[in-house]
């Protein structure tokens, strides 16, 4: 095993407030890190948006968490007065800070270690559509041998950029994947050889 890093963004474009389920997205992203054991951070780049963990079976779940957020936080609530962008923008900024801007979860089997009814979300607290931009961050022990079998020009981009490898640990990679490749020799007569 050998510790591995991997980064990777993305963007979520969200038709207005709501929750966007983004779990393929990251479980894939940890998935082609390489990583079989660690954590994951996801982090949303915007002060109006976060993440959160929820239950993805029931569809109502969504409904109930706008309801609570909309009592909790109203638009419009004159108490507020930074609304250069309308009245949501206060509120969803207010929303943003009770909730998460990052969330770091195990990473178990090359995969996010999520309950049976957890799947993680982006949560749009504007009412209005936006790009989202969100970074995935991998940590974690990866298995050397897979990545050193692999030949060069198929080595994922993510293996090559993500993990902490020398040159020398390159150097032998290679020639670990000349000698596998190589035909096997014939058997010799010779008890000497």
């Amino acid at each position: 095993m050998t510790l591995s890093f991997h980064r990777e963004t993305f963007v979520v474009r969200t038709p207005g407030r709501g929750t966007h389920d983004v779990t393929d997205r990251v479980q894939a992203i940890v998935k082609s890190s390489g990583v079989r054991d660690g954590q994951c951070t996801v982090f949303v780049h915007h002060t109006s948006a976060s993440l959160i963990l929820r239950e993805n079976a029931d569809p109502t779940v969504r409904r109930d968490l706008e309801a609570f957020a909309a009592r909790l936080v109203p638009d419009g609530d004159p108490i507020f007065r930074h609304t250069d962008e309308g009245d949501d923008d206060m509120p969803a900024h207010v929303r943003t800070i009770l909730t998460q801007s990052s969330l770091t979860m195990p990473v178990s089997s090359a995969r996010c270690d999520l309950g049976t009814w957890q799947g993680l979300y982006l949560w749009e607290h504007r009412k209005v559509p936006h790009q989202r931009r969100v970074t995935v961050t991998v940590v974690g022990a990866s298995d050397f041998l897979a990545l050193v079998t692999s030949p060069p020009h198929a080595l994922p981009i993510a293996h090559a950029t993500a993990m902490i490898i020398t040159p020398a640990m390159e150097s032998i990679r290679r020639r670990a994947f000349r000698i596998m490749a190589a035909p096997p020799r014939p058997a010799s007569s010779d008890p000497r050889a």
